[in-house]
């Protein structure tokens, strides 16, 4: 029997049709964990009605409020109490940088070396100042000596004398103005070579060999690596909670630590726009700290009583928690909210009273 073409396309397209309805049930079922044995079956709303509605079992706790303390955080930085940019006090080129950023330096390190061509001139000028300054007084305190021999003979006056004891004067004048440019001098000499002030880690190398350097320009910053602190801008309404010398909780989450502080600054001029104190609390371990990290300072608030279960006790489904009421010897499933983990413990907000009992297995 002979098919029609118009037949033969419907019972492909039939086909086409079982085969995309197989397809899509065996991804269902594949996507449900059908085909796997160790899947976690769902769990409903029902399910945990049902295991809530059994009779109590496990460890009863009743629910109490606790005192504990109260705290906010409040984020900062870590910055370092000693830092310093190396600057120049004279106009010369840079000839030679000997650190680079990261090198830990030493006090007294030599970190930079400035063309002293023109300090070294000025030097030698100051120089020849002073023997031309010299030589004047030299020869003024000869003649000085042969003019007052020869007053006392009457070969030469009285106002000789005065003018070659003004000579000497003006001699010995210009000698001391000379020896006070040639410590100018070289004072200028050694500002050519840029020491490390105290023991540090360089930061930033701003300049390279080639480069002019003026005062005011820096060429490096150096910070000490062994005194840091948290800088933070706390609210004025929690300020006043701090004092000088307080002890505070500090949390550096980069590296997992938590270090202790104390406070050191409260800097007394308030930020108009945020209603802040910017808080400056002394880090007493700076160990793996460095500038730039993030922290987080707990500024503490007194105490207060909130109303704690353990979370080993709380069940979730979703994002829905519940913890199991005992009432009337069974156990009866109740939603609560949750707030802050202390412990072992959770807080918590709503959903229980005080005196009630809880049944955790």
């Amino acid at each position: 029997m002979r098919i029609s073409p118009k037949a033969r396309t419907a019972a492909a397209r039939a086909a086409v049709g079982v085969v995309t309805a197989a397809v899509v049930l065996a991804a269902m079922a594949w996507l449900s964990g059908t085909f796997h044995r160790d899947r976690i079956r769902p769990r409903t709303l029902a399910d945990a009605d049902a295991a809530a509605s059994a009779p109590a079992a496990g460890t009863v706790f009743v629910v109490q409020r606790r005192e504990r303390p109260r705290d906010v955080e409040v984020v900062g930085s870590v910055q370092s109490e000693s830092r310093t940019n190396i600057a120049s006090r004279i106009v010369a080129n840079v000839a030679e940088m000997r650190v680079n950023a990261g090198d830990a330096v030493k006090r007294g390190d030599l970190l930079v070396v400035l063309d002293d061509a023109a300090p070294r001139a000025r030097v030698e000028q100051a120089r020849e100042m002073l023997r031309a300054a010299e030589a004047g007084r030299k020869l003024a305190e000869t003649e000085l000596g042969r003019v007052a021999t020869l007053r006392d003979t009457g070969a030469v006056s009285r106002n000789q004398v005065d003018e070659w004891e003004a000579k000497l004067a003006v001699a010995n004048s210009d000698a001391a103005r000379a020896r006070q440019a040639i410590a100018e001098a070289d004072v200028g000499l050694t500002d050519a070579q840029l020491k490390a002030p105290f023991d540090g880690i360089v930061i930033d190398r701003l300049v390279e060999p080639g480069d002019q350097a003026f005062p005011g320009r820096p060429l490096l910053t150096l910070y000490d690596p062994s005194r840091l602190r948290l800088e933070a801008s706390v609210r004025e309404a929690y300020t006043g909670r701090l004092s000088l010398g307080q002890k505070i909780a500090v949390r550096i989450d980069a590296i997992g630590a938590d270090r202790t502080g104390s406070v050191r600054q409260i800097v007394p001029a308030s930020d108009p726009a945020s209603r802040s104190f910017l808080v400056k609390v002394h880090l007493d371990d700076p160990k793996d700290l460095y500038p730039g990290m993030y922290g987080r300072m707990s500024v503490p608030l007194g105490a207060e009583t909130r109303i704690e279960v353990p979370e080993s006790m709380v069940r979730r489904v979703g994002q829905l928690t519940f913890v199991s009421v005992l009432e009337d010897g069974r156990a009866a499933r109740r939603a609560v909210r949750l707030g802050r983990v202390a412990g072992a413990d959770v807080e918590v907000l709503a959903g229980l009273r005080e005196g009630e009992r809880v049944v955790g297995g």
